[in-house]
């Protein structure tokens, strides 16, 4: 009923003013929904900040959670990740997240409910939940497998025995990869009286390289009382895989050697034994007994000799004899393998950089998935061009050339080009050496072959090179092309929706076959926003996510980075690029030498840096502002020393000293060819990261172009 206008004016005026704002709040009120009580929006600032008192009750049973759909799809499954003081209270939300068939909410919900009930051991609870679930769910092998569990842990051996069984046969390459469930079906056999319940633990010591698992059973048997009934022999291979497991190699490799010690017999070896003895012998020492034990069983046991033939190979790898490991990877290379192939050309790089030029060309001819060989194709390089072997880059370019991709061959095409125009190879080549740069330079695959690969697709540092050289200022980026969306997309966008950020970074980490990359984009994001900026690098640089730039160079801590490069004579676009470098803008990064934060200075080196800056201690180095202020100062001090920025980012990364000694060495080459002639990889890299980054950031929030970019880092190329 409405009231009278004369009703109204009996009302005091101060009190009709406080009646207004009510009033409107009950118009809010009753004219939209609300959840538990709530609007929408003072519900989620109230859950989020923890505020909400549904958060606090210790029973929320009573509450309807069918009002939450209006927070949208999933949003039962999202608030079971609250803190709730009711305990029941996650089950029960993903429990009618499940129920209501909405995908991917539903699966994920109900994944999520078996793994919480099976990491608290709450079995019963799974069994009660059978005729709670959806029928549908009944057939899902995750269902499935928690219920087998549950009746083991319960002592309900037959039903588990034979729901274990049903599983082996709709599943059987499920439960063959599951070690715990084979473990729970050879401790099923011995609990139900199976006859040949020994036999399978044997098979499951045997079959299997030592793990956790082993752990457990041999406990398994001794507290039980059941190791009396094997054989000497079959204790001996129990107990040492056990000790293997536990790590006690020296005492597990001599209880399994004893195995071989007289006549041989296939009837504890197998694969599994084999890689478990590979395991306890990797201990100083053991080198020599192993082969020699290998060479017995391939002579004895000739149904052996592949696996051997491999084990020695690896073997021989770990322990620096590349040669012997090359002849035996070619050995097991047939047709169509890449991964012996791989191992065997390897091999050969770090043995023989010579021999393995000379096999270049089989290589090539063999190669089925030429981006599987990038790494060791760039171990070649990188090799060669360490020692200056310029006109053994020219050869191998000449014959990788239309065979590999553009970011595979762009260094060896740019040190080809570099050696020719400056005498230091006299090979004649497809192509003038002006024409390979500015192919490179622009993009295009580098080489006689004309097959142009899309923009960006070459290795960026020496395109960048390739087009300073070529006269061609770099001054475009790639477009992002438009991914599809992930069947995973809604639950990451969900979660982070109701401010959930490391619930969807944990799936986004974990999910990358079902999560797009505009999804993803959105996790980096929120992390920027929480300051997590390594953690959101991290995951591009893992994902490989094509994104825009910006996001792969932030400009975090932006105001004290800007203002301690000036105050130190640093460029911005160089002190932000050595720190993305150094730490990914984590202020707590701790190098394992003991550098600390976002430049990562060793405490000495801060020690000085201070001194010379009139501070009395270093200070806090994991402060971001002292460490920057003291970090600027180290660049810019190494900037006055050297000649170059790359040569003041070499001293940055290995001390002036060392820099120094590399220049002596190398007398006389041009500053491009001097960096790939440094000895410490970390250092060849850094600075080529690091003139990369500068590329980026400079174009990105400087107009700085490409050649003034190189002219400063390589003033003498």
């Amino acid at each position: 009923m409405i009231p009278s206008i004369s009703s109204v004016k009996k009302v005091p005026l101060p009190l009709f003013s406080l009646l207004i704002p009510l009033f409107m709040v009950c118009i809010s009120c009753c004219g939209s929904p609300t959840i538990w009580g709530y609007p929408e929006q003072d519900f989620r600032s109230r859950l989020v900040s923890g505020t909400l008192p549904q958060l606090h009750e210790e029973d929320i049973s009573r509450l309807s959670f069918s009002e939450l759909n209006q927070l949208g799809p999933g949003a039962p499954l999202f608030l079971s990740y609250f803190p709730f003081a009711d305990a029941e209270a996650p089950l029960r939300l993903r429990l009618y997240q499940a129920e209501l068939g909405e995908e991917p909410y539903a699966s994920f919900a109900l994944e999520l409910l078996i793994r919480d009930l099976l990491a608290s051991e709450d079995y019963r609870r799974i069994q009660d939940l059978e005729d709670e679930i959806s029928p549908r769910y009944h057939e899902v092998y995750p269902w499935r497998r928690s219920r087998v569990s549950a009746a083991y842990w319960l002592r309900q051996d037959e039903e588990a025995a034979e729901m274990l069984d049903e599983l082996v046969r709709d599943f059987p390459e499920h439960v063959k990869a599951d070690r715990e469930l084979v473990l729970l079906k050879t401790v099923l056999e011995q609990r139900t009286g199976r006859e040949d319940w020994r036999n399978s633990f044997v098979s499951f010591f045997r079959d299997f390289p030592a793990g956790p698992h082993h752990v457990r059973a041999w406990d398994y048997l001794r507290i039980e009382g059941l190791l009396d009934g094997f054989s000497p022999e079959e204790q001996r291979l129990l107990r040492g895989v056990d000790l293997v497991a536990r790590g006690e190699k020296v005492r597990g490799f001599e209880l399994l050697q004893g195995l071989f010690t007289g006549a041989m017999t296939e009837e504890f070896l197998s694969s599994g034994t084999l890689q478990t003895i590979a395991m306890a012998a990797d201990t100083p020492g053991r080198t020599g007994e192993l082969l020699e034990l290998y060479g017995r069983i391939s002579e004895e046991l000739p149904g052996f000799s592949g696996e051997i033939r491999e084990l020695s190979a690896f073997l021989l790898r770990r322990i620096g004899r590349h040669r012997e490991a090359h002849t035996l990877f070619k050995g097991l290379v047939q047709e169509g393998d890449q991964r012996f192939l791989w191992y065997a050309f390897s091999s050969l790089v770090r043995s023989d950089t010579a021999a393995a030029l000379g096999e270049l060309p089989f290589l090539v001819s063999e190669m089925e998935e030429p981006s599987y060989f990038s790494d060791v194709l760039a171990e070649l390089f990188q090799r060669m061009a360490r020692y200056r072997n310029w006109t053994g880059i020219v050869r191998a370019y000449r014959i990788l050339d239309g065979s590999v991709a553009a970011g595979v061959l762009s260094p060896y095409a740019y040190i080809s080009a570099r050696a020719a125009m400056t005498g230091l190879s006299d090979i004649p080549m497809d192509l003038p050496p002006a024409e390979i740069l500015r192919r490179l330079g622009r993009g295009e695959y580098p080489g006689s072959g004309g097959d142009v690969a899309p923009e960006g697709s070459s290795d960026s540092y020496y395109r960048l090179l390739a087009a300073v050289l070529s006269a061609y200022e770099p001054d475009s980026r790639p477009s992002v092309p438009e991914g599809e969306a992930g069947r995973l997309d809604p639950l990451v966008l969900g979660l982070l929706n109701f401010g959930l950020t490391d619930e969807a970074l944990e799936i986004t980490n974990n999910g990358d076959s079902g999560i797009s990359s505009s999804a993803a984009e959105a996790v980096v994001e929120a992390l920027y926003g929480e300051d997590r900026y390594e953690e959101g690098l991290r995951l591009l640089l893992r994902r490989s996510i094509p994104m825009g730039e910006r996001f792969f160079y932030p400009r975090a801590f932006e105001k004290e980075t800007e203002n301690l490069a000036e105050e130190q004579a640093v460029p911005a676009w160089l002190l932000f690029s050595l720190v993305r470098q150094e730490s990914l803008f984590n202020p707590a990064a701790l190098s394992h030498a003991g550098a600390v934060g976002l430049t990562q200075l060793m405490p000495s080196t801060a020690g000085d840096a201070a001194r010379r800056l009139g501070m009395e201690s270093p200070g806090d180095l994991s402060d971001p502002e002292v460490n920057l202020r003291l970090g600027a100062w180290y660049l810019g001090h190494m900037m006055e020393r050297t000649d170059s920025l790359a040569d003041a980012l070499a001293a940055y990364n290995a001390g002036i000293t060392r820099l120094r000694r590399w220049r002596r060495q190398a007398a006389g080459l041009p500053d491009d060819l001097f960096i790939e002639t440094i000895p410490f990889e970390e250092t060849r890299d850094y600075v080529k990261r690091l003139l990369v980054s500068s590329w980026n950031y400079g174009y990105l929030y400087y107009r700085l172009g490409g050649n003034e970019l190189v002219s400063r880092y390589f003033p003498r190329l």
